[in-house]
């Protein structure tokens, strides 16, 4: 599931770029 940034996965809650982890989520 995906946070009200809809960009951030709450399994990777670190706080870094979500543009990083948008990669590793899709």
């Amino acid at each position: 599931d995906y946070e009200a940034s809809g960009t951030t996965p709450r399994r990777y809650e670190p706080q870094v770029p979500s543009k990083l982890y948008n990669k590793t989520a899709v």
